[in-house]
């Protein structure tokens, strides 16, 4: 008999863990949402032991984990936790450089959708019978002998996790700040045809060291050309090109160095450029969401969640109203006063009269 037990973190809630054993032609399997795996009346032989869930590549990888990469890679930081090397060995290589980070950004920003493994978890034994492997993770091949009852306790491993729930050793996960990070930027009118360069401004972008997320436009009306920035190592290798069409920027950034940066309010921190398809401006044209990637951002150990660009005051008739998912810096909207029912003056925010 071989009794198998799943260890540690990786036992969350979440797919159902299937479980092999393999022993030439013949396969066992098992399935169970409990952690142990009972395998009876087995022949004498040799025996490999797989298992694997379910789940999206994706599942607990954020730009946190390309910002733990780097900070062991430039020894800022060296990994304590034999698991973590091997959840940071994306492509395979034996090795951790920063083309794991790399491979882990495309996948954030949706540039592909999954490593070069075709299963997202390994499969390490922690224990074979009385031996404890915890700084040793090892793949697992058992003898079964007449008579004699094997036990293995093992361990899933998500590929790009290094900081979260398949680290079962030193474990610290990132503590919730009520921190917001507000982007703004000034209003502008255009026509069909003419390049669009929106700055953008920061509140609250302080000592930050990583943010993700997905910039949503309305893509009849712009067409995404640039990503670029004075302040932050950030171009278009940052962000998803899959999704243009479809109105979605999903985007990821450390700096190289993993600085921490703050940027004041007066300064732009970063300018999306775009084509314009019709003319208009700018009122409810981007927002900030998680709809393809997740918001948040990092600030050494504390984690972000409240990062928005901000609504539009949009005043008619004395009347104010707040246009969903906006963005002004200052506030360049239209001021529409009514002295009678049948007249109307109508201003911008700095008092000038518009014809």
């Amino acid at each position: 008999m071989i009794l198998c037990s799943l260890d540690g973190k990786d036992s969350i809630e979440g797919p159902i863990v299937h479980v092999n054993l393999i022993n030439g032609n013949f396969l066992y399997k098992q399935q169970t949402t409990s952690k142990d795996y009972k395998f009876g009346n087995l022949p004498i032989s040799k025996y490999e032991l797989n298992a694997f869930k379910n789940s999206d590549s994706l599942n607990h990888v954020t730009t946190y984990d390309i910002l733990k990469i780097t900070r062991h890679i430039l020894g800022l930081e060296p990994f304590t936790n034999p698991f973590q090397s091997i959840a940071a060995d994306v492509n395979n290589s034996s090795t951790i450089t920063a083309a794991d980070g790399i491979e882990i950004r495309k996948l954030i920003v949706g540039n592909m959708d999954r490593f070069i493994s075709p299963n997202p978890w390994k499969l390490f034994a922690v224990r074979i019978d009385t031996t404890i492997l915890n700084s040793k993770p090892q793949e697992i091949t058992l003898d079964l002998n007449a008579g004699i009852n094997r036990r293995v306790d093992f361990r899933l491993v998500k590929m790009g996790d290094v900081n979260d729930y398949s680290m079962p050793l030193n474990y610290k996960p990132l503590q919730w700040s009520s921190d917001s990070i507000i982007f703004k930027f000034k209003n502008q009118q255009f026509a069909k045809g003419d390049s669009i360069h929106i700055d953008f401004y920061a509140f609250g972008f302080d000592s930050i060291v990583g943010f993700q997320g997905t910039f949503k436009f309305d893509s009849t009306r712009f067409k995404f050309e640039n990503i670029h920035s004075t302040i932050l190592t950030l171009d278009n290798r940052n962000i998803g090109t899959n999704f243009l069409e479809a109105g979605y920027i999903p985007i990821s950034w450390i700096e190289p160095n993993t600085a921490k940066i703050s940027a004041p309010q007066n300064q732009i921190i970063f300018t999306l450029d775009f084509i314009a398809r019709q003319a208009g401006d700018l009122c409810d044209a981007i927002q900030f969401t998680s709809e393809l990637t997740p918001k948040e951002a990092y600030q050494d150990s504390f984690l972000i969640k409240n990062i928005s660009i901000e609504n539009c005051n949009i005043i008619i008739q004395n009347k104010e109203l707040r246009k969903n998912n906006i963005l002004v810096y200052p506030n360049p909207c239209l001021l529409y006063t009514s002295d009678a029912a049948d007249e109307r003056s109508r201003e911008d925010l700095g008092g000038r009269r518009n014809i």
